[in-house]
C-alpha cells in the first residue's frame, strides 16, 4: 500500500497525490515570486513543472485542516473500500509528511490500525522532522484479519 498524503504545519494539513493538469508532477521545492523560502505546495492552485512555469494543480485527494489556536488533535480514517483493506500478515504503509519546525509548537502524527475484531495497534509515531520538507515514511506491520482500517491522529 502506498499513500502520499499529508503535510503538517502549525496551521494546516494538506493532502495531495495527483499531478498537474498536463500530467506532470510539480517541481518541489520551488520558489514563489521574490520570496526566498522553498515552497512544497501549489500556490493558489498552480505550480511549476518541467515544461510549464505555472500550471494548474489537479484537484483530487486534497484537504485542508485548520488546527486553530491552540492546536487541537484531529483524527481521521483513510478512505478505503467499505470493508477496509483486504490484507493479512506482513503489510507495508508508505506515506509522506511535511511537519513544519515552528519554534514553540509540538505536533505529533500517530498511525494505528484497527482490525474488524476490535484489535487496535499503534504502528507509527512521528514527533518531529529532520528538516522542513516532505519526508518519506515506511512502516512495516502485521495484521491477523482482512478488513483493517488505518487511522491517523495529528495534533499535540
Amino acid at each position: 500500500m502506498m499513500i502520499s498524503f499529508f503535510s503538517i504545519s502549525y496551521a494546516f494539513l494538506h493532502l495531495s497525490v495527483k499531478p498537474t493538469t498536463n500530467g506532470e508532477r510539480c517541481i518541489l521545492p520551488h520558489k514563489i515570486g521574490t520570496y526566498t523560502w522553498d515552497s512544497y505546495f501549489c500556490n493558489n492552485g498552480f505550480c511549476p513543472t518541467s515544461t510549464n512555469s505555472n500550471i494548474r494543480c489537479t484537484p483530487g485527494k486534497f484537504g485542508h485542516f485548520n488546527f486553530g489556536a491552540p492546536p487541537q488533535t484531529l483524527t481521521f480514517m483513510l478512505n478505503t473500500d467499505t470493508n477496509g483493506i483486504n490484507g493479512t500478515n506482513q503489510q507495508c504503509l508508505i506515506y509522506y509528511y511535511y511537519l513544519s519546525n515552528i519554534p514553540g509548537t509540538q505536533l505529533n502524527i500517530r498511525v494505528r490500525i484497527q482490525e474488524p475484531s476490535g484489535n487496535n495497534e499503534e504502528i507509527d509515531v512521528v514527533t518531529n522532522a529532520p528538516y522542513n520538507g516532505w519526508i518519506r515514511r515506511l512502516v512495516s506491520f502485521s495484521t491477523m484479519e482482512p478488513g483493517y482500517k488505518v487511522i491517523i491522529s495529528i495534533g499535540t
